[in-house]
């Protein structure tokens, strides 16, 4: 690695040095260091008594590092003191780099890589894609961590350039990096560096500024750190170009792969969530065509949509992983889907929900199964409620040991109302099914509330059932959903 001057005074001040300097390009070009009174080559940086340098300083216990024009008074210590700390400079970045460089070969991941970097920033950092999905970020409390919404704004030294999201701000600083910019959402300074895929840019690195002000020694690490993670993204392709740290670790689950080694805590920080999270899994399937390009604009459709799911492409599904926090509850959630996905050009599929991400991959399949079914049926979406009742009845209904323990008055009402032209069966199922309140089971059978007070009445003189005994009802009801014969909803029903 190359160090510069600002680097090197960074390091000397670090270990408690008293430093004066004289710095203007601070150009990175250092590689060796000698004790020497003459000039030496642009690559080696000479250590020499500061009275070569100035006499503003009469002490000759005082050392200077020259480069070029440029150069460092190192007070109070002797040359060969200096020497040695230049090297000892020197080998702890170039062993930094030659860590990094080892490492992005192997099976490492961002997070480590990210790891290696945050001892030598020893600030919060993250690496996101160019949605502004994080890949990897480092522990760190405070406003500074993450907030769902940013704001960004460059710093006075330059023209004000607002953006609402993290999306826009990325997009307004494609030609400007390594840079520091403030941003209003996390009260603080960030060191913003891109990072470039075959021309376009397929993330960035952010470093969030605490208590020290970042210096252009930071500049220039980032700058090393980007080089580093380019060649990364180059090698590892798919990576930066998914669309999350979590979506990467979900397709591994689902792909029966060894999870890289970041930790899932980590990865939900970005979006808030807890691994013991309450959650539900979306599954989307063009109707007409398998094309990516119309999965990936449904992806940002419901990336947008107030429940904030998490998106990814599978087996030529968009899949998204919903988090039932963000949303007041499942009927409003069903609403949002409604509206969010177009039922011209999708079906849809949604799992129970669950508690807790290790289970995704065991209610994935849920999801897909509705999907499934969505498709099969030609209609917008089923929910695995809808289709696990589906399947309970017909698979029940053909086990005639089944039909012989159901309850004999839901028979008895079903036969009676086909002699006698009556609906008392239909009546009393979705009385049931209304936990026995008069105002609602009228509603749903568009009846007076006192015309359902007669037919219940009358039902209760026909059967032997006890209407008031808990265990009565919920053996009629379940007798109702499992019948193989349904009762009649018309006036005069079929013989």
């Amino acid at each position: 690695m190359k160090l510069s001057l600002y680097i090197l005074e960074d390091w000397f001040k670090q270990h408690q040095y008293a430093t004066s300097s004289c710095i203007t390009k601070g150009e990175a070009n250092l590689v060796a260091f000698q004790i020497s009174s003459q000039p030496l080559s642009s690559n080696i940086g000479r250590v020499c008594p500061s009275s070569i340098i100035t006499t503003e300083l009469d002490n000759h216990t005082s050392a200077a590092i020259v480069s070029g024009t440029e150069y460092i008074l190192v007070h109070n210590t002797t040359l060969e003191e200096t020497l040695n700390a230049a090297y000892e400079a020197y080998e702890y970045y170039y062993s930094w780099e030659s860590a990094l460089l080892q490492k992005i070969t192997g099976s490492t991941s961002l997070q480590e890589l990210l790891e290696m970097t945050h001892s030598i920033f020893n600030c919060p950092m993250s690496i996101c894609n160019s949605r502004g999905w994080d890949y990897a970020m480092t522990n760190g409390e405070g406003p500074y961590i993450h907030p769902l919404r940013e704001e960004f704004l460059y710093d006075t030294s330059q023209e004000a350039a607002p953006a609402t999201d993290r999306q826009s701000f990325l997009r307004n600083l494609d030609d400007v990096n390594p840079v520091v910019i403030y941003s209003a959402a996390h009260k603080c300074n960030v060191l913003f560096a891109n990072i470039w895929l075959d021309g376009e840019r397929s993330g960035a690195i952010v470093a969030y500024e605490t208590e020290t002000p970042f210096t252009m020694s930071d500049h220039q690490i980032m700058t090393v750190f980007q080089n580093i993670i380019t060649i990364y993204a180059t090698i590892n392709k798919g990576i930066l170009r998914s669309r999350s740290a979590l979506s990467e670790y979900l397709i591994d689950v689902l792909d029966k792969k060894q999870p890289r080694s970041y930790t899932i805590s980590k990865i939900l920080k970005y979006p808030n969530w807890k691994p013991s999270d309450k959650f539900i899994i979306l599954c989307a399937a063009s109707r007409k065509s398998t094309d990516s390009i119309f999965l990936n604009r449904l992806c940002d459709d419901l990336e947008a949509a107030s429940f904030m799911p998490q998106t990814f492409i599978y087996d030529n599904k968009m899949v998204a992983l919903i988090n039932l926090k963000n949303t007041p509850d499942r009927t409003s959630l069903l609403h949002d889907i409604k509206k969010t996905i177009s039922e011209q050009m999708f079906c849809w599929g949604l799992s129970h929900e669950f508690y807790g991400i290790s289970m995704f991959a065991q209610f994935y399949p849920q999801a897909c199964h509705a999907l499934s079914e969505a498709l099969l049926a030609d209609v917008p979406g089923k929910t695995m409620r809808e289709t696990a009742v589906h399947y309970i009845r017909e698979h029940c209904s053909d086990d005639e040991n089944l039909q012989a323990l159901l309850h004999p008055d839901v028979l008895f009402l079903i036969h009676y109302d086909k002699n006698n032209h009556t609906l008392y069966a239909n009546t009393l199922y979705w009385f049931l099914l209304f936990s026995c309140n008069y105002t609602d089971a009228a509603n749903r059978l568009n009846l007076h509330r006192n015309t359902l007070i007669y037919r219940i009445s009358r039902i209760e003189h026909l059967i032997s059932a006890n209407l008031t005994d808990v265990s009565e009802r919920e053996f009629l009801l379940l007798s109702f959903m499992l019948c193989k014969e349904k009762p009649a909803t018309e006036k005069f029903p079929s013989a």
